[in-house]
């Protein structure tokens, strides 16, 4: 088990669909653990498309000193990323997380 003591979340919405395979944010330095993608649709099957305007990061770190760095340094870490219409970061202290984390994407 992995001891998350911060939880630095990211925003982003975008004015046009990208997939997962076409946009990729990386980790902000010092993340123990880094989760991104998008809020896809599902196909007629069930299974995500992985394609949305609307993209959603979570970097979970073990202390606020390295939390607080990626907060402060997120829009020059996310400069890269298409233009957005909103782009927002919080930091979060997480009193009980319990989460079953699964990708499941066509193609």
């Amino acid at each position: 088990m992995r001891r998350v003591g911060w939880v630095f979340y990211s925003h982003w919405s975008f004015q046009a669909e990208h997939s997962h395979t076409g946009l990729a944010p990386t980790a902000p330095d010092d993340s123990d653990l880094w989760m991104c993608g998008p809020d896809s649709n599902r196909d007629p099957k069930i299974i995500r498309t992985c394609k949305g305007s609307s993209w959603t990061g979570a970097g979970f770190h073990s202390d606020l000193t390295s939390a607080q760095t990626a907060f402060d340094n997120a829009e020059q870490h996310f400069s890269s990323l298409p233009a957005n219409t909103e782009a927002w970061y919080a930091n979060l202290r997480p009193i009980r997380l319990a989460a079953h984390i699964g990708l499941h994407c066509q193609g």
